[in-house]
């Protein structure tokens, strides 16, 4: 469960007889791209930067851009003929999704035409900033999803699991053990908490 995005372009072409780069050369071009942005120059958050290639179960290409320690990959996977960009930012919030989205536009200046419209022309970006490329109203979106998270949480969650589970952290993630609460990336959180962020989610958005 969360918001994120996803958009697409053809893969460029290039040389004389305009043929399709493949996909070892699209994530080349893509990783040059990615470096030269100010994330990756700014040092606090630079230092979180890398890549790992690899491939889907069904051996789609794929690459996995790292851009901090409380978000799941930024993932690039490269078809016959398109390459399709997804990710899913409210683990981090909407200061994290503007950026991936100013990272993948800077992307795009290296020769991607990103589509954000999904095939039932619906937007490939669940806030809309891609679109509308309002902050505040972005904030909004994810204050939204974020009662309306903790809503599920209070009323199934905590049951559930004993009063104990992780909400919006990474798998992979190292958790606190012996603690009764909800862990969410800033510490855990007693069901109280989680009752009143979901009545008022504005006010807690921050500390979330």
């Amino acid at each position: 469960m969360g918001l994120g995005l996803m958009t697409r372009s053809p893969i460029p072409r290039t040389g004389i007889l305009r043929r399709a780069m493949s996909a070892a050369d699209v994530f080349d071009r893509i990783e040059s791209a990615v470096k030269s942005t100010g994330w990756a120059k700014e040092e606090s958050l630079g230092r979180f930067l890398s890549f790992n290639r690899c491939s889907d179960p069904d051996k789609t290409p794929l690459l996995e851009l790292l851009l901090h320690p409380s978000a799941e990959a930024v993932e690039f996977r490269v078809s016959e003929k398109r390459v399709v960009v997804s990710a899913k930012t409210s683990t981090v919030g909407p200061g994290y999704h503007a950026a991936v989205v100013s990272i993948i536009d800077e992307i795009g200046m290296a020769g991607f035409e990103w589509d954000w419209t999904e095939d039932d022309n619906s937007s490939g970006d669940e806030t809309g900033y891609s679109t509308h490329r309002n902050f505040s109203r972005l904030q909004q979106s994810m204050a939204e999803f974020f009662g309306n998270l903790m809503k599920v949480v209070e009323e199934q969650v905590f049951d559930e699991y004993d009063g104990s589970a992780a909400v919006n952290v990474r798998m992979d993630s190292q958790r606190p053990t012996g603690m009764t609460g909800m862990v969410f990336p800033l510490g855990v959180r007693p069901r109280s908490w989680c009752v009143a962020a979901g009545e008022s989610p504005s006010n807690y958005a921050m500390e979330f």
